[in-house]
């Protein structure tokens, strides 16, 4: 899910029903996110090691199965660790 870009306040009931939808969350779980937490969930799958030379097809089909398997705590997780090396 990807948060649209627009001016304007943000479509909040549109964000919650989009983490509903995609995460399997409840509202109440929603409501403890923070507004960072929020952003990272509504990234897109990263792609950029896709763009390494070298990579094989199968290289590249397991590493996007790995990206879609991820759970938001896991890309919450992983986002932390890249933030704080």
């Amino acid at each position: 899910m990807i948060l649209p870009v627009r001016a304007g306040p943000p479509d909040w009931a549109g964000i919650d029903r989009g983490l509903c939808e995609c995460y399997g969350l409840t509202p109440p779980a929603i409501d403890a996110l923070t507004l960072p937490e929020i952003l990272t969930l509504n990234r897109p799958a990263r792609r950029s090691r896709m763009d390494e030379p070298g990579m094989s097809d199968e290289e590249l089909e397991e590493y996007m199965r790995r990206e879609k398997a991820m759970t938001p705590a896991q890309r919450l997780e992983r986002m932390r660790e890249e933030r704080h090396g």
